[in-house]
């Protein structure tokens, strides 16, 4: 049994009660060209369909308007953030899914009105990331997050929760902030933060050499790896 991440993989041994010497953990990689193609001209026309200036901090997510992302900890920690911040802002929120409505009630109670972007489903995720100035995720629980990866592969600083797989892909204080699960406060400090342009720079560039390594070629390789031992183990 593969798992994405070694959280997944302890989980096929406490739920599935499989024998450790019957897993593997092989993480999910990417393909970073995309990222290296976005130009200028891509990135500018997106944060103008946002809104969003050179001198605007532009915080987003990208994921399913779904319970297990606790979007409403984004809202309110963004909000704990704008309220403080020194600089203009915009919370793009990328995706579909059946809180959209709740979330939307929910940004409008909290004052945040046009300063949310609900930015819908979108194809073009390399420019959309690229696009960011920080990608933030409250998620309650990862089987390992993809996303993390492509926000690191576009060179973007994180912050997120520290919660089951997110660890074991965004490094606190190296590519990213990690904050815990429910807390409005410690995300939007961690938002404060990153006006520090310089830590904003250092999490990004981190984050996206070790994108760089994270690739499909190795994640293939290291499959068809375990699959030859398997095969060697039952003849």
């Amino acid at each position: 049994i593969i798992g994405v991440s070694d959280t997944v993989r302890a989980q096929t041994h406490r739920y599935l009660g499989v024998s450790p010497s019957k897993t593997r953990t092989i993480r999910h990689g990417i393909d970073f060209e995309p990222f290296a193609r976005v130009t200028a001209a891509e990135i500018n026309r997106v944060r103008a369909e946002w809104g969003a200036t050179d001198n605007t901090t532009v915080v987003g997510t990208v994921g399913r308007l779904a319970p297990q992302k606790a979007l409403h900890i984004l809202l309110e920690g963004f909000a704990r953030y704008r309220a403080r911040g020194s600089r203009p802002s915009r919370l793009v929120v990328v995706g579909r899914g059946p809180l959209e409505t709740e979330l939307k009630a929910r940004a409008l109670e909290l004052g945040l009105g046009d300063s949310v972007v609900w930015a819908g489903f979108r194809e073009d995720i390399p420019a959309v990331m690229s696009s960011f100035d920080v990608f933030a995720l409250t998620s309650l629980y990862e089987g390992f997050g993809i996303v993390f990866l492509e926000a690191m592969a576009a060179g973007k600083p994180i912050v997120a929760t520290n919660v089951s797989a997110i660890p074991e892909v965004v490094e606190d204080g190296v590519t990213g902030l990690l904050c815990p699960i429910n807390d409005p406060c410690a995300l939007g400090a961690a938002l404060m933060s990153l006006e520090d342009l310089s830590l904003r720079e250092r999490l990004g560039v981190t984050g996206q050499r070790r994108a760089r390594e994270m690739t499909l070629d190795r994640m293939v390789d290291t499959t068809l790896a375990a699959y030859g031992e398997a095969l060697d183990a039952s003849r």
